[in-house]
């Protein structure tokens, strides 16, 4: 009963002008960025970190969680119209659904991807309120010990499973640690490694290092990139809201098929680093091999999106229970979160749900309003998302170059802030050319001092 009072108090304080409105921003913001190709979640929220210094804890969060529960459903948007995914779990989308965007039903598509992402984000919330409150409990009990071998775990697992080349990804984490011993030592207070800069003595900021190794190394990689092929989409007769609805009541007559994609997000969400490209590939995977019909698959059936898209929603609440209760990122997305977090002087693990466990599940309310607002944009302005595929790079560019600079410069307003952005970038550009992950160097980055202090505290235990 305390619990569902704590639920229904954190649900309605968010029915404010402020709270809404950013609620209605992150959610709209998100769409779009998962629409356009290449540009995920994780960079949006690395450009947007800096203008959440002004907010207060609660309300930064709020933004970037209704921006994180947008953009798995945009990235659908282009997977369907065009076969070009949005973000990399949009690519098991687009097996079903640019068949089906090719026989004449794209906006039907679109309607399945709508409803079986909102149902997901529905279903997910609900498990995530129900463990995290007792997985938090768990984690009090954890002392340096316990600590010391989950921040080892969690690098481990992250650096493994994102690298692709186990050896990659540990050499990124290792690399990752490595930029956090930068600073002052944790147990005799003397600088190391910061090559007489003393704006490095705090250890290395976290805004400039985010925005370096994702929005700025995908901003050298957009300079190359071709525009998208919009001849396809100018072509589509799309954006019929009859169609789209059509396609929801698909998803909603097929709600064996949502749960078990909304299991399996939330269930791979919560494990760390697994991410919503893996839990896509997973929950496809299943649904295939379970059907009486396998062949079908990939010829373009709505068991095929719901089974894409019902999974990638439930992942967004799945990774923030390790986020918050553990202090180990469950995805790239939630791990820029947690750099959101410090930079508020939040300290997420075992002691946030006593602390802030209001916030919390504010959280979890916002997102709740967001997958009823994701729902009514998809509806309603099904007709302009498909227009938002065909902004020429010459114009992205400039605006998000922009947004970078100042991003960086923002938080600390210093220029030395920019300069640590392009090593980061350079850097982000150059191991993503070469195969490297980037997210289990930044992961190194967050986790490692919490690694370092643990371990510190244990050898003198």
């Amino acid at each position: 009963m305390e619990l569902l009072q704590q639920l229904a108090s954190a649900f309605l304080s968010l029915f404010s002008w402020q709270y809404l409105g950013l609620i209605l921003l992150g959610t709209f913001v998100g769409v779009i960025v998962g629409a356009l190709p290449g540009f995920a979640s994780g960079n949006a929220l690395a450009i947007m970190l800096p203008m959440t210094v002004v907010f207060e804890p609660a309300a930064a969060l709020i933004f970037m969680s209704s921006l994180y529960m947008g953009s798995a459903y945009g990235g659908s948007i282009t997977a369907i119209l065009i076969n070009t995914p949005g973000t990399p779990d949009a690519t098991v989308t687009a097996i079903d659904g640019y068949p089906m965007a090719r026989r004449g039903m794209a906006d039907e598509a679109m309607g399945i991807s709508l409803g079986a992402s909102c149902l997901g984000g529905l279903l997910s919330i609900l498990m995530v309120v129900l463990i995290i409150q007792p997985m938090s409990k768990f984690t009090l009990a954890f002392g340096p010990y316990e600590m010391f071998a989950v921040g080892i775990f969690g690098l481990s697992i992250i650096a493994v499973i994102l690298g692709g080349d186990t050896v990659k990804g540990l050499a990124a984490a290792v690399l990752g640690m490595l930029f956090a011993s930068m600073g002052a030592d944790p147990a005799k207070g003397m600088a190391r490694l910061t090559f007489g800069f003393i704006q490095l003595y705090d250890t290395i900021p976290f805004v400039p290092a985010v925005i370096g190794l994702f929005a700025f190394s995908e901003f050298m990689f957009m300079v190359d990139k071709e525009q998208v092929a919009t001849d396809k989409l100018r072509a589509m007769d799309v954006g019929k809201v009859k169609n789209v609805w059509r396609g929801v009541v698909t998803a909603i007559k097929k709600p064996l098929a949502v749960l078990r994609a909304s299991v399996i997000g939330f269930v791979v969400g919560v494990i760390p680093g697994m991410g919503m490209a893996v839990a896509t590939f997973a929950s496809y995977g299943i649904a295939k091999n379970t059907s009486k019909h396998p062949e079908d698959f990939g010829t373009g059936i709505p068991e095929g999106v719901i089974a894409a898209e019902g999974c990638n929603n439930a992942v967004v609440s799945g990774s923030l229970v390790p986020t918050f209760a553990l202090g180990i990122p469950g995805s790239s997305t939630t791990a820029v979160m947690m750099a959101a977090l410090m930079l508020h002087g939040v300290v997420p693990g075992p002691e946030l749900m006593r602390n802030y466990g209001f916030t919390v599940y504010q959280v979890f309310g916002c997102l709740l309003l967001a997958v009823v607002i994701m729902f009514l944009i998809g509806l309603f302005l099904a007709k302009w998302l498909s227009k938002i595929t065909i902004i020429p790079n010459n114009i992205l560019v400039p605006i998000i170059s922009v947004l970078i600079f100042l991003g960086a410069f923002a938080c600390r307003q210093v220029f030395f802030d920019i300069g640590l952005m392009f090593f980061f970038g350079i850097l982000g550009y150059a191991m993503r050319k070469q195969g490297y992950p980037t997210v289990p160097l930044l992961l190194g980055l967050i986790i490692g001092p919490t690694v370092e202090s643990n371990m510190m505290r244990v050898l003198r235990m």
